[in-house]
């Protein structure tokens, strides 16, 4: 079903669209041609507006509900990958004082607020030095680091790079591991991750690798090859946060939904 919004500029008979013209049709590309006898996405011949859409007025607005079954619906917003993920190990931790590294758990129950019992967890958090340029320390802002994820294939790399036989996602202090997501870290900000509970995580942003993180590594391999930081960017993961509440397990499926792919041409690199 697609629904047309339009503001009614007048009320005349023209063009068989119940009396009323339409302009502004926001939100959809090249509309124009609800202005009149024009060609349909590929039709035939012209077609009136009225025998494709039937109209209403409500508020000054002219509402047009698509009556041919959704067969010319809008662009999508957000594509479904041609693969699924798998969830490998899932990981918590309530003690951020005690230890950045996390231990495994069978599921996670998914809030608004995040991962529940969870020391990344809550609606807001504290600017830190991600922010520093945004914000003054210690700003209350929107928490969208309520989860972590990384991925078996990256951490496999992460180790090849560094010469060690393993990078172990407790030592991140992520919390969820995937497997079968080609380059997990480069998802796009906003794909949706969603999982068979109905559950669904939004992506935020890459995870670099900090300090912390080295430090942690550092206790199991104080001398690597090369170091965490430069071995790890672009590999450490995402950053998340909770759209749709549920539980996931180890083993669930992954389905990605990925927004349009799009470079913004006018920032630096």
């Amino acid at each position: 079903m697609v629904l047309l919004v339009a503001k009614v500029r007048h009320v005349y008979g023209r063009h068989g669209v119940a009396g009323k013209h339409l302009q502004d049709m926001t939100g959809l590309h090249g509309f124009q041609a609800l202005l009149g006898f024009q060609h349909w996405q590929g039709a035939k011949k012209p077609r009136k507006v009225h025998e494709l859409f039937k109209f209403s007025v409500r508020h000054g607005y002219c509402i047009g509900e698509n009556h041919r079954n959704g067969s010319h619906p809008l662009p999508q917003l957000l594509s479904k990958a041609p693969f699924v993920g798998r969830t490998r190990k899932l990981l918590l931790s309530a003690d951020r004082e005690k230890s950045l590294e996390k231990a495994e758990v069978a599921s996670l129950e998914l809030l608004f607020s995040g991962i529940k019992g969870d020391f990344h967890g809550g609606l807001t958090r504290k600017s830190d030095v991600r922010t520093i340029k945004q914000y003054p320390r210690d700003t209350d802002i929107r928490n969208v680091r309520q989860l972590t994820l990384v991925s078996e294939e990256e951490l496999a790399e992460i180790a090849g790079l560094m010469g060690i036989p393993e990078m172990k996602a407790e030592w991140l202090g992520a919390n969820v591991v995937t497997s079968g997501i080609p380059d997990l870290t480069m998802l796009t900000p906003s794909t949706r991750m969603q999982f068979p509970s109905g559950a669904t995580i939004v992506v935020d942003m890459e995870n670099f690798p900090c300090r912390q993180v080295a430090d942690v590594v550092a206790q199991h391999y104080p001398e690597p090859k090369a170091g965490l930081v430069a071995s790890a960017m672009h590999k450490r993961g995402l950053t998340a946060w909770v759209e749709r509440e549920g539980v996931i397990t180890a083993g669930d499926e992954i389905v990605l939904w990925v927004p349009q792919q799009r470079l913004y041409a006018h920032v630096g690199s």
